[in-house]
């Protein structure tokens, strides 16, 4: 209800009003962001959440995720690629002290036996290095080659194996910030500072500088940071375009400039509101799930929701307002207002719905799809407020009434969409009397009959899925499809090639598992163990490679025996030591040796594609089976965040299809509360039998929902993060399809009519307030198609075939159910229909 019944208190509303956004303004620019996977998994039970937490237990191994600068060499590595290899390990270990830079030209040896002793030689030497940026001297180039194929370690890894690229791997410190990582990688390629601003607006990519050309990046933790920016570049400009459709829809419906305005207005006000929210609960230390708010690349998905709750919310109490003025001309604005806040009982109840449906969305146990639902909900409770508030003083204050939205085509316009939407509705009751008529309930059974056979064919394609290989609707992540054609896609399509390293490495800590007297990576026993272990997984055919401290072990062997014993590591604990202390000794950086081995056992790097969640979790997974079943002996320990991002589409998969089945009862039981409490406050009067027309209400969510399922399989769209969240999305939107007709319904039975007048009133009369809801939806869900990014593009589509299909049910399926959940006697066929109300036209 609103509390506005002066013009003074209007105006104390908007002045409050203004000292509350001033202060969520100021908490929007402390808002904290967040990767993709960071703290992704809710679930503590997790195999690869309690497996982190116990490499982090044993300790002594640095866990940066690492990422690489990948230079291109198209006609192979020559005397000039060299020399940038070298110029760019200096610059860049100058620009990041506080990583590690790996590459042939730091830290990467040649070893050979001399006089009994193993010497090394760098493969790239610094020093080679002139100050014009050219060697100092030719190197021969054929047997340069052969030196660096003959280390498993640079081969493969630092360099390709046909020599057409190399990679300078840069090892970040744990809890490296992503978002920082990518600002100092870009203005070094660019090299040129980035203000923040143009990150916030303009900055989806890196455009290296021309010295830096041929250079692009590898591996997931720049991927991820880039996806954020790219992501958030666009979320503002997105969110202004929804915005301004907004508005136009609002024009559309009310025919009032200033009306839509304010509906607007209240619209930006929850995007401040639900912001500025994220860094409110960081100030009180509120957690959800062990962890704060952040802001994620999915946050667009939360201003969609905002956009299409404000345009239903406001739209609706100012269509009530403006019946209301009609009725009552002359009534002081106020006054009006009471009285639309004394029937605003569904819109209550539709922000119920909406609200219970997003906080279910934690269930699939993913951080960022809780965090959507979080702060959707938290979005919807603000739309309320201000729908009571903030409207009706703006309202009063300025003024608005409904009149020609333009004249000429755009009038034109405006009569040919108004007597689309009145002449279907009509056209649905038409056809629902014709069939009731010819016999009892038969409208009833072609509505059960149409529903029936469209969730049958989506139950179809979920029984094909759970029996077939090969899936109809894939569940996963493709985090690629964020990053068309930049520097990140870029570098993961150089690394796929065939015969090359490949995009992604996960990372494992390989340990005994029984408990040796002193350190572990010295025992010869377990470093031959583990050495099986990793050429068993490298040999995998889905695996790029497997590299680790080994590798240096077994061509140290190798050089010490004269080019014997290649598959041999060193045979006492004594030699174990020396050849790790030599390893050592040897690096210019000793906190690279701590991301290679730990006195409990090695780092073990698995490189994949990594394309997509599922092919990287169905390879984890074979890769630990092949580890539990022929080295029992030996624990694989996952470590590090790439192995969240493949266990997203796990959770995904099982906890969706509870989280939809979760969904009907909470719209059956929210709406059976409402009616249930209309039908107690007056008895006489109560005409719907409160259970039956809940149910009747799930049937348009339900044909949508099957519907949707049909659309997925048909053109192969996968359910992901964005995906996942359609289902409380589409609730969001299309419950007051359901509410307002019901409402309309019962009103008019409660009035004395029978079932088909009331029928009449609520789905000929007023259907096309039905029609006008859902295309106003729909019209803030397009612009979602107008992003870059494939699964908001994908999200888009699904959100606009839902909200067809939901309004076709509310305007067909579920009158012809109405019957069945009334008390009131149905009128005889003889009966004349009463023209009822006024038509709009």
């Amino acid at each position: 209800m609103t509390l506005l019944p002066t013009r003074s208190r209007a105006a104390l509303v908007l002045a409050i009003a203004t000292a509350v956004l001033a202060i969520f303004t100021w908490l929007n620019l402390r808002v904290p962001a967040a990767g993709i996977v960071q703290d992704a998994l809710l679930d503590q039970q997790n195999a690869y959440y309690l497996a982190q937490k116990q490499v982090d237990r044993i300790g002594g191994l640095r866990q940066g995720d690492p990422m690489s600068f990948v230079l291109s060499f198209p006609q192979g590595l020559d005397e000039q690629g060299m020399a940038q290899l070298i110029r760019m390990t200096r610059e860049l270990r100058q620009r990041f002290p506080q990583a590690v830079v790996w590459s042939l030209a730091a830290d990467s040896y040649a070893y050979r036996a001399d006089a009994g002793e193993l010497a090394s030689t760098p493969h790239l030497d610094p020093a080679w290095l002139r100050p014009d940026g050219q060697l100092q001297m030719p190197v021969p180039m054929a047997q340069w080659r052969a030196q660096v194929a003959a280390d498993p370690t640079a081969s493969g890894l630092l360099v390709g194996k046909d020599f057409r690229y190399a990679q300078i791997l840069l090892f970040t410190p744990e809890q490296t910030n992503e978002l920082d990582l990518v600002r100092q990688v870009a203005e070094y390629l660019e090299q040129r500072p980035i203000h923040a601003l143009e990150w916030l607006l303009l900055k989806g990519d890196i455009k290296p500088a021309s010295p830096y050309a041929n250079v692009s990046l590898g591996g997931w933790s720049v991927g991820r940071g880039l996806m954020h920016f790219a992501l958030m570049s666009d979320v503002l400009f997105y969110s202004t375009i929804g915005l301004v459709i907004a508005t136009l829809a609002a024009l559309l419906a009310l025919k009032s400039l200033k009306q839509a305005l304010y509906s607007s207005t209240c619209i930006f006000a929850s995007f401040v509101l639900v912001r500025g929210t994220v860094a409110l609960c960081g100030l009180l230390g509120l957690d959800f799930f062990g962890a704060p708010l952040a802001e994620r690349v999915y946050f667009l998905l939360v201003l969609s929701a905002m956009i299409v709750a404000g345009i239903s919310f406001n739209t609706r109490a100012l269509e009530r307002y403006n019946e209301l003025q009609a009725r009552q001309p002359g009534a002081a604005p106020a006054a009006l207002w009471r009285q639309v806040g004394r029937h605003s009982l569904p819109l209550n109840v539709a922000a119920l719905v909406a609200i219970l449906n997003f906080a279910t969305l934690p269930q699939i146990g993913i951080r960022g799809i809780m965090e959507v639902g979080v702060l959707s909900a938290i979005g919807i409770v603000y739309q309320r407020v201000l729908v009571s508030m903030l409207l009706p003083a703006l309202h009063i204050t300025f003024g608005g009434t409904p009149g020609a939205v333009n004249t000429g085509h755009a009038s034109l316009a405006q009569r040919q969409w108004e007597r689309m939407i009145h002449a279907l509705p009509r056209a649905c009751h038409r056809l629902i009397v014709r069939l009731d008529r010819s016999a009892p309930g038969r409208a009833a059974m072609a509505s059960l009959l149409a529903c029936a056979v469209t969730v049958g064919g989506a139950m179809a394609v979920v029984v094909h899925d759970w029996l077939a290989d090969e899936k109809w609707i894939v569940v996963q992540e493709k985090p690629i499809d964020y990053l068309p054609n930049t520097i990140v896609d870029r570098g993961r399509a150089l690394l796929n090639s065939t015969g090359h390293t490949g995009f992604g490495r996960l990372s494992y800590l390989v340990v005994p598992a029984a408990q040796y007297a002193g350190a572990a990576v010295e025992r010869p026993e377990f470093l031959q163990r583990a050495w099986e272990l990793q050429r068993k997984l490298a040999a995998l055919p889905e695996a790029r490679g497997a590299n680790s401290v080994l590798d240096t072990l077994a061509y140290m062997q190798q050089q010490e025996a004269g080019g014997a014993g290649r598959d041999a590591m060193p045979g006492t604990i004594q030699q174990a030591h020396d050849r790790l202390q030599q390893i050592r000794w040897d690096l210019t950086q000793p906190a690279l040796a701590r991301y290679l081995w730990a006195d409990a056992g090695v780092a073990l790097y698995l490189s994949h594609p990594a394309d997509n969640s599922t092919s990287l979790r169905v390879f984890a997974a074979h890769a630990e089976a092949v580890a539990a079943r022929d080295f029992p002996d030996l624990r694989m320990l996952p470590y590090g965040p790439l192995h969240s991002y493949h266990q997203t589409d796990l959770y995904i998969s099982q906890g969706k299809p509870l989280n939809v089945l979760l969904s009907f009862p909470l719209v059956i039981v929210s709406c059976a509360l409402w009616l249930g409490w209309l039908a107690r406050r007056a008895p006489r009067l109560a005409a719907l039998r409160p259970w039956a027309t809940a149910c009747a209400m799930t049937v348009p969510f339900l044909f949508a929902y099957a519907a949707i399922v049909l659309l997925m399989a048909a053109f192969h769209i996968p359910l992901d993060q964005a995906t996942a969240c359609a289902t409380a999305l589409g609730i969001n939107a299309a419950i007051d399809f359901d509410l307002y007709l019901i409402d309309d319904y019962r009103a008019a039975l409660e009035q004395g009519l029978d079932r088909n007048q009331a029928l009449q009133r609520a789905l000929a009369e007023r259907g096309y307030i039905t029609l006008t809801d859902a295309a106003l939806n729909g019209i803030c869900f397009s612009f979602l198609m107008l992003s870059p990014f494939l699964p908001i593009q994908r999200l888009g589509v699904i959100m606009l075939v839902m909200l067809a299909t939901c309004a076709l049910g509310a305007i067909l399926l579920m009158p012809a159910l109405l019957p069945l959940c009334s008390r009131a006697p149905r009128a005889q066929a003889s009966q004349p229909q009463p023209q009822l109300m006024e038509q709009h036209e």
